[in-house]
C-alpha cells in the first residue's frame, strides 16, 4: 500500500508537469503571431522571435547589430526613443500601447502596436521586453473608411 501511494503521488506530480508543458505549448501557440523582441537599454535588438524576424526581414545573425533606429520610421523615432528611455529610467512598463510606423529591412512600411516591459536583475534594468502586433492592414482599412466617408 505505501508503494501504491507513492506511485499515485508520482503520477500527480507527473500530471502537473505535463500540464505545465501543455500550458507552455498553448502559450507559445497563442503568441506565435505576436512580434516579441528584447532591447538592451541603448535600444539595440538583442533577441527576437521568429515572427519578429520574418515581419522585419532580418535573420537571427542580424540581432545585436540592429537597433530601433533601423526599424522605426524617422518621424516616429523621437517618441519611441523617449518611451524606451522612460522605461529604462523608471523601471515601469509602458502601460499604454504605442502605434509606431516602422520599416522592414527592404524599406517596406508597416504599422505596429507595441508595449514595453522592463527586465530587471537585482533591481537594475538589464533589458526591455517588447511585444507588438502588425496592424498595417487595420490602419489601411481605417484610412479607406475615412476616405469613403469623406466622399459620401
Amino acid at each position: 500500500m505505501p508503494g501504491g501511494a507513492k506511485n499515485a503521488n508520482h503520477d500527480r506530480v507527473k500530471d502537473r508537469t505535463t500540464l505545465k508543458v501543455t500550458d507552455l505549448q498553448q502559450l507559445q501557440k497563442m503568441f506565435e503571431n505576436e512580434i516579441i523582441y528584447v532591447l538592451d537599454p541603448q535600444g539595440r535588438i538583442i533577441d527576437a522571435n521568429r515572427t519578429a524576424l520574418e515581419t522585419f526581414g532580418y535573420s537571427r545573425e542580424d540581432l545585436g547589430n540592429i537597433s530601433i533606429k533601423d526599424i522605426v520610421e524617422r518621424r516616429c523615432l523621437p517618441a519611441t526613443v523617449k518611451e524606451i528611455q522612460r522605461v529604462v529610467e523608471t523601471g515601469v512598463e509602458l502601460k499604454e500601447t504605442s502605434e509606431v510606423l516602422c520599416k522592414t529591412k527592404e524599406e517596406k512600411k508597416i504599422w505596429i502596436e507595441a508595449k514595453l516591459y522592463p527586465i530587471l536583475k537585482n533591481g537594475k534594468i538589464i533589458a526591455i521586453y517588447g511585444t507588438a502586433k502588425d496592424v498595417t492592414l487595420k490602419k489601411k482599412a481605417g484610412g479607406a473608411v475615412k476616405r469613403v466617408g469623406r466622399n459620401v
